[in-house]
């Protein structure tokens, strides 16, 4: 008796620890048409009440109306967990962190086949279905395909986050030899999917504690080329810009200066104040005041002549002031009328120089400047490898054409960097520019 208490006792504890095994998302579509996202679950033993479904990396529960149902079914060896989405949510992502017995935690992020793509190409299957004519063999084989093409679709990439560089050296990966996609598309597609991952919002500032999930390849593939390579353009002038009016607006904090008042100048603003008591205390009686300072001033002209003169002065006065006011009113309209004119053929100049622009280019390019290609702020990532991100933005300047502005980055490194890999690419890509 006492030999089974014991290996029950030595047994017990290695059952209640066991490791959860959660297995990657599967997703699919039901009867009804709903997206399924179906996770198979090792090593417990699953009941209703024991998974609990919060909003994406918060402790807040998860919005109801988003879930039509959940399921849990019983095999032999593994348990299934589903998640049946409900047709209000319209969205081609799902995520949401699970919880098992508040003891299994894991954060999940998925890919979700998109509604309107499932809905032109449903009668395709039935195209396929209703025509009789058609071998088993090619059914077969037409249906594995779109299986793979599903497969391939809705398999994600993760990179570690040690693993992560720049966010154009990523790209520049994903893409290899594919050219269906762009390496703009690829790190647009990287930032909608991982925002949380970028600092201030900005593409160049990527953290390297947070691991990236990459999207589907047909998921890059629907994001606008045009849209990708602008708002990327943008967000790199915005970056500058913010980066020089940072730097301008810096405090310089100096010490206070004391200023120590002599002995000699407290004495002087003493006397003064003495005199000053002095003076007044002797003048106190204010009639004896003003009667010392007032004079009597007398001219010898007679009564008649002044009061001509001052009858002329009166009557002079308003001819002057009428003839200066009408004056004020010809030059101010004058001017007015040439000020407006002039303003007009500077507006009508502005807006042929705006329409020549609008003509020429589809996008407005960001203004050189050569304090911006100092280099980039240094403390702004948990891990800054100035040098890489300084090759890689005289790559995205040779991408875009603009050979001047990588070339000034280029010398930059070859004089300053101290590492020999980033020389020997400098100079690789140096040639390059050269031989166009």
């Amino acid at each position: 008796m006492l030999r089974f208490l014991a290996l029950f006792i030595l047994l017990s504890p290695c059952y209640l620890y066991a490791d959860i095994f959660l297995s990657s998302p599967k997703i699919s579509l039901n009867s009804q048409d709903q997206r399924v996202i179906e996770l198979k679950i090792q090593n417990d033993d699953i009941e209703d009440g024991d998974i609990v479904l919060y909003e994406y990396k918060t402790d807040n529960l998860i919005d109801e109306n988003d879930i039509a149902y959940t399921l849990i079914e019983d095999f032999e060896n593994y348990q299934t967990f589903k998640i049946i989405l409900s047709e209000v949510y319209q969205e081609d992502y799902f995520s949401f962190k699970i919880i098992i017995k508040d003891d299994f935690k894991k954060n999940i992020f998925i890919f979700l086949p998109s509604k309107l793509r499932n809905f032109y190409q449903e009668p395709v299957k039935k195209e396929f279905k209703q025509n009789s004519n058609l071998s088993k063999s090619i059914k077969n084989q037409i249906v594995e395909n779109e299986e793979k093409v599903d497969s391939v679709a809705e398999s994600p990439r993760v990179f570690k986050g040690p693993d992560i560089t720049t966010v154009w050296s990523m790209a520049k990966n994903i893409k290899g030899t594919n050219d269906d996609i762009s390496i703009y598309q690829v790190m647009w597609s990287i930032y909608l999917g991982n925002k949380e991952a970028f600092i201030n919002d900005n593409i160049n500032l990527i953290r390297q504690d947070i691991d990236i999930i990459v999207p589907a390849i047909n998921e890059i593939e629907s994001i606008s080329y045009q849209l990708a390579k602008d708002s990327i353009l943008n967000m790199n002038k915005s970056f500058a810009e913010g980066f020089s009016s940072s730097s301008k607006s810096l405090l310089v904090l100096t010490a206070p200066s004391i200023i120590v008042e002599s002995e000699q100048d407290k004495n002087i603003d003493q006397s003064e104040k003495d005199l000053s008591l002095a003076s007044f205390d002797e003048t106190s009686n204010p009639k004896d005041f003003i009667k010392e300072n007032t004079k009597e001033i007398s001219l010898g002209i007679e009564s008649n002549a002044a009061n001509e003169l001052l009858n002329q002065v009166e009557e002079s006065e308003p001819k002057d002031n009428n003839n200066f006011e009408i004056f004020d009113l010809i030059f101010i309209s004058l001017i007015s009328l040439a000020s407006g004119a002039l303003l007009a053929l500077i507006f009508i100049q502005l807006r042929n120089i705006k329409n020549r622009k609008n003509q020429e280019y589809d996008f407005e390019e960001a203004k050189d400047d050569d304090s911006m290609l100092s280099g980039l702020p240094q403390g702004l990532s948990i891990e800054n490898n100035k040098d890489q991100q300084q090759l890689d933005l005289a790559t995205t300047y040779f991408e875009m054409d603009d050979k001047e502005n990588a070339k000034k980055i280029l010398s930059i490194l070859l004089k300053d960097s101290e590492s020999d890999k980033i020389k020997s690419q400098a100079n690789n890509l140096l040639n390059k520019i050269n031989q166009q």
